[in-house]
């Protein structure tokens, strides 16, 4: 982005001798002679052609005055007595082209490319895109040569990057969903029914994908192949390297006003409708380089053009007697300006508009007022009807058992008004007690979630009404553990080809089998509300299933080798088991220790 310095100096009298002195003590680059020439011929001639007389500046007053209706008619300005200073203001824009270069190697393939021999200088080309801030780059001339391709090792080809090379593509199995099991019809554990009732589904092991989840195909970025075409070279096994010129430009600005009264006003100069008369622009070369060097963004780069606009302006000070006091007003290029008006206002014009301002605003205020008012009640009034039919909706889909209705009218409840009536504060508390239990007896527990993410930081909502809430979503969490126990329980009792997974297949039943009784175990609210889980048919599975990796690991598995690290996985979950079911398997854990002795004893 641009950087602008603007310097304003006060004179008497503007000239070439002054502004040379102004630009030495600001450190700016000096001008060229040829441009100081023109600035002095150009203020000689303003100063003859444009200063102002006294008719004139008394036609450009009172055409000013004219212009204000709140101005005084008093001042009769055909009759002033003027004193007018003629003098000029100078202005000056002037703009440095900065260019950074530098050379980034570059690479195509290879296609009889041909950037000569000679190599370009790096500053051979003139200034790029003059005076605007921007990039390019351009391939350097004689900076060209064909070489091998590395990336392929002139082969044409690479390894395709989906397949790794292989020529297949794992993709998730289609007729398990990527799950590796298949859900057959389920079947109801605990009091079905009930709260907290859960429903266990069976599943079998996916036979299209061998249980894994995933099935390969072959793959269509390389066709089955297992390699591209080079993107470096096209398939060539060649490249043209070469060197890319790149540039960026900016531009630095220092502004000059020079002005002969210290009280004209920065703007009445800068935004003048006149033209600059004097464009000047040409290459920084010899003094001036060296004194911008130091202010060069990056070491890779230089200024290389510098441009002017000037502008001359005639100003006048008219000085004049109103009311027995000394007033006074700028002339600036045939525009009056001043510093103060207050004086030239009339009173009893200015007394009207500010009372008129007064009122309008006081109207507009309670105008405002009764609006803003009148507006919040209708959206309260709307919030609570919206809100009241809402969770009436929900309550009558709940009690007719279309659980997924019912969500959606509970979805449309604006719980965030803070204007809600107690009415509809009730008939929201209703419309969520209806929905979790009706959510529960259908054993939808997923929509538990939904309503602790909606409803449970409502202030209003009854302490009663959020307990029940914390309760079933452990309620839920259960119960979804329950079917993943016992999807895996049935994976793991029906042995497969690989005895490793088999095992792994058994330390995930009591690690989900860890987790749930952990809990089970936690602190309810309404110990009724989760009667319907069933600790005790729980820990039953429990049981069986320490039984029944035992049985495996002890007489299935060790035939097979080392399996000291398995059995000791198996001794630390069963201790696990026992610390939150409250079974003894004492005698398992003795056969296991029985076999890792056993087992140290066979390999020492």
């Amino acid at each position: 982005m641009a950087k602008t310095n603007t310097v304003r100096e006060n004179t008497s009298t503007v000239d070439t001798k002054f502004l040379a002195d102004v630009i030495k003590r600001n450190d700016f680059v000096d001008l060229d002679q040829a441009l100081n020439d023109k600035i002095a011929t150009e203020t000689e001639k303003v100063k003859s052609d444009k200063s102002i007389t006294d008719t004139q500046a008394k036609d450009l007053i009172e055409q000013w005055r004219k212009k204000n209706p709140l101005f005084s008619k008093d001042l009769d300005v055909k009759n002033l007595h003027l004193s007018i200073d003629n003098k000029q203001a100078l202005y000056i824009e002037s703009q440095y082209h900065y260019e950074s270069r530098k050379t980034v190697a570059k690479q195509e393939p290879s296609s009889n490319q041909n950037l000569g021999d000679t190599l370009e200088n790096l500053w051979d080309k003139p200034a790029q895109n003059e005076f605007q801030e921007t990039t390019t780059s351009w391939k350097r001339s004689g900076s060209g040569k064909v070489s091998d391709c590395d990336t392929c090792n002139t082969t044409g080809k690479t390894t395709c990057g989906k397949c790794q090379g292989h020529g297949e593509v794992a993709h998730k199995c289609p007729n398990c969903k990527g799950k590796g099991i298949i859900d057959l019809p389920s079947v109801t554990v605990g009091k079905a029914g009930k709260v907290g009732g859960a429903v266990t589904k069976r599943t079998e092991q996916c036979l299209k994908c061998q249980a894994s989840g995933y099935i390969k195909l072959r793959c269509d970025t390389c066709n089955g192949k297992g390699e591209v075409t080079c993107n470096q070279c096209a398939g060539k096994g060649e490249v043209f390297k070469y060197e890319l010129i790149e540039t960026a430009s900016s531009v630095l600005s220092n502004n000059i006003i020079l002005s002969p009264f210290e009280k004209a006003k920065d703007k009445w100069i800068t935004k003048s409708k006149a033209d600059f008369q004097i464009t000047y622009q040409d290459p920084i070369n010899g003094q001036n380089e060296e004194k911008l060097k130091p202010l060069n963004p990056t070491d890779e780069g230089k200024y290389l053009l510098e441009r002017y606009n000037v502008k001359v302006l005639p100003i006048a000070r008219v000085s004049f007697k109103f009311k027995g006091k000394e007033r006074e007003v700028f002339i600036v290029d045939n525009e009056v300006k001043a510093v103060e008006t207050a004086y030239l206002l009339d009173k009893k014009k200015t007394a009207i508009l500010i009372g008129v301002i007064a009122v309008a605003l006081i109207v507009l205020g309670i105008f405002g007022y009764n609006w803003y008012q009148n507006h919040k009640t209708e959206k309260a009034l709307e919030a609570n009807q919206n809100s009241i039919e809402s969770a009436q909706c929900a309550t009558e889909q709940a009690n007719s058992n279309n659980i997924a209705e019912a969500k959606k009218c509970l979805d449309k409840i604006e719980i965030n008004s803070t204007d809600l009536e107690q009415s509809t504060k009730d008939n929201i508390n209703q419309a969520v007690i209806t929905f979790l239990s009706k959510s529960v007896e259908n054993n939808e527990f997923g929509q538990v979630q939904f309503v602790h993410d909606k409803f449970y930081n409502l202030a209003f909502l009854p302490e009663s009404t959020k307990e029940t809430i914390e309760d079933l979503v452990i309620v839920a969490d259960i119960s979804q553990q329950y079917q993943l126990v016992s999807t895996a329980y049935d994976l793991a009792k029906e042995p497969s080809d690989n005895d490793y997974q088999d095992v792994k297949n058994w330390e995930n039943v009591l690690k989900l089998e860890i987790g749930t009784l952990k809990r089970l175990n936690s602190e309810f609210h309404n110990k009724e509300l989760v009667g319907g889980l069933n600790k005790d048919q729980f820990v039953d599975l429990v049981k069986t299933s320490v039984n029944g990796y035992n049985d495996f690991i002890l007489k299935d598995y060790l035939k097979f080798g080392s399996r000291e690290g398995e059995l000791k996985t198996f001794l630390d979950l069963t201790e696990q088991v026992e610390g939150v079911s409250g079974l003894d398997f004492a005698e398992i854990k003795s056969q296991i220790k029985e076999a890792i002795e056993n087992h140290k004893k066979q390999w020492s």
